[in-house]
């Protein structure tokens, strides 16, 4: 387990401001994958609205070096990295794994997103062949954790959704004797639990505006929402009374200019990271810009459901901690099924049968 090395910024260390420089787009995943394997032999990227981590699997020694791989991936400066990433070693890591999972890590403790994210940057890893059996086992054993957690404990209950939480805030600064416009911006999973949650409001005129329409169109039928293309998108904010941006861009897809000419009040809620509304739009009279790190949540999770997931935590960690042990014995055991093979049919197979029980027992003393 000592060849874990974990780095990464998150809500808890780095603002927005920074998040969003490291923040990949999302086809750019495998290339940073590809880029790590010549510094480790397992890699993992999970990048979210809240967090960029790297988890690896490389030689201890170089550990420390961390610094200066992550500048040169990202194109930051040392200086301008090393006060806001963390980097967790050997148990550390594997624990940091199992607790984003678990929601443990989150804004809003116990969130539903995270697991499922979890899950995609797993398969991402697995796609690009870039999750050996370590990270495999690790990840495997992370999204066994963030399913009890969620099945065992009251904190799934009492957290909520950020798509909800979101939602609420954004409803709160439109009148509420209907007949509001809302723009959703994007066409992807933030923006299909946004647009849910707000499918379930009466009295809303709901737009989809994507990149894609056809995609948008697909998010907007079960809604009852108007699907739009980007090419739409300003004469859509002409109408609009509430923006809630969850588009997944490289950089700013609302400029200030395109919101100067208007004449009524716009809220708008950005949760893109990069942003999706340029931050100097907060200065315009009519606008009033709410960004990711600016939503909070309304209620405390209970201290109980919290302890009780870091008990499920602790005690998928040590399964994977005693599956890491047993690792040790494999050098062994591959030694001895060689030697095995070596010999004549009628003798192979009564050793094999020794051999099993002994396998068995030496494993059982590796964990």
């Amino acid at each position: 387990m000592e060849q874990l090395l974990y780095v990464g910024a998150t809500h808890k260390t780095a603002a927005l401001a920074l998040r969003e420089k490291l923040a990949p787009v999302t086809d750019r995943v495998p290339l940073l994958l590809a880029e790590l394997a010549r510094i480790a032999d397992e890699r993992l990227v999970l990048s979210t609205c809240g967090r960029f981590e790297i988890y690896l699997v490389q030689d201890r020694d170089r550990h420390r070096r961390w610094p200066d791989w992550l500048s040169s991936l990202v194109g930051l400066p040392r200086d301008a990295l090393t006060p806001h990433v963390r980097a967790l070693s050997g148990r550390d890591a594997a624990r940091r794994a199992l607790r984003v999972a678990a929601g443990l890590e989150s804004r809003i403790l116990g969130e539903d997103q995270i697991l499922s994210q979890v899950r995609r940057a797993f398969q991402t890893a697995l796609l690009e062949r870039s999750a050996g059996p370590v990270l495999s086992a690790m990840f495997r054993a992370a999204i066994h954790a963030g399913r009890r957690v969620r099945c065992e404990t009251p904190l799934r209950l009492s957290a909520g959704g950020f798509a909800r939480l979101a939602v609420r805030q954004a409803l709160a600064a439109v009148p509420r004797n209907g007949g509001a416009t809302v723009v959703v911006l994007g066409a992807g999973v933030l923006a299909k639990d946004v647009a849910m949650q707000l499918a379930r409001r009466d009295n809303l005129r709901l737009v989809i505006v994507g990149r894609h329409l056809d995609r948008a169109a697909r998010l907007a039928r079960p809604c009852g929402a108007e699907a739009v293309g980007l090419d739409r998108l300003g004469e859509s904010l002409r109408t609009a009374d509430l923006l809630i941006g969850c588009a997944a861009a490289s950089g700013p897809i609302v400029s200030r200019d395109e919101l100067d000419a208007r004449a009524k009040p716009l809220h708008v809620i950005d949760l893109g990271v990069p942003r999706n509304v340029a931050a100097d739009a907060a200065a315009l009279p009519f606008v009033t810009l709410t960004h990711l790190d600016m939503i909070k949540s309304p209620a405390r999770a209970d201290p109980r459901a919290v302890r009780d997931a870091e008990a499920i935590v602790e005690d998928e960690l040590q399964r994977f901690a005693g599956w890491m042990r047993a690792r040790r014995a494999a050098p062994a055991i591959v030694r001895l099924h060689r030697w095995a093979d070596r010999l004549e049919p009628g003798a192979r197979r009564t050793v094999r049968r020794a051999l099993h029980r002994r396998i068995v027992r030496l494993k059982e003393a590796v964990a």
